[in-house]
């Protein structure tokens, strides 16, 4: 569908975004999927509608860090809705000391912000929407409480935004700039 009507601003997490209204049949099925009236924005500058910030990292060894399902299974990494998970070798969390630092991937390169918050989405599974492992919890266990801009928190993986565009493909070398 096309967008409709004015730009104005929708509101998007705990911000305001400036869009169109995308009319469809979506609108109906997610505000009765929540609860909530919700509508479909299409925005009007491309990229506006990403998370905090347009890129999100996290090394493998930290998802590894987290052990396994409560039936034994590796933790998913697609729990946490990452851009990149990057091989980094075997000790977890090497990325969380970055912040500032210019990463190039691929032929881009981004500039590590700091430390993702994790929110209750990441206490369902993936492949099947599973809540028996607490993973907010396991966080904590296996970090413990870590410093953010608004005290401690429950951080996993890494905050980036873009200083040059470019691709990145699966087995990209990584490359730590400045």
């Amino acid at each position: 569908m096309r967008p409709a009507g004015p730009v104005r601003p929708f509101e998007f997490d705990e911000r305001k975004v400036a869009g169109r209204w995308t009319p469809g049949p979506w609108d109906a099925w997610f505000s009765e999927l929540t609860g909530r009236n919700l509508r479909l924005a299409r925005c009007a500058e491309p990229g506006a509608g990403g998370d905090v910030h347009p890129v999100t990292m996290v090394s493998s060894a930290s998802i590894a860090s987290l052990g396994y399902e409560v039936d034994g299974r590796q933790v998913d990494g697609r729990r946490f809705r990452l851009n990149m998970t990057l091989d980094l070798g075997p000790d977890p969390y090497r990325e969380d000391a970055w912040a500032g630092r210019v990463l190039a991937v691929g032929n881009c390169a981004v500039r590590v912000i700091g430390g993702v918050p994790r929110c209750v989405a990441v206490e369902h599974r993936p492949y099947d929407g599973d809540r028996a492992l607490q993973v907010q919890r396991r966080i904590r266990e296996v970090r413990g409480a870590t410093p953010s801009e608004s005290g401690p928190a429950v951080l996993f993986g890494m905050y980036a935004g873009v200083v040059s565009p470019g691709s990145v493909r699966v087995g990209d070398r990584v490359v730590l700039k400045s």
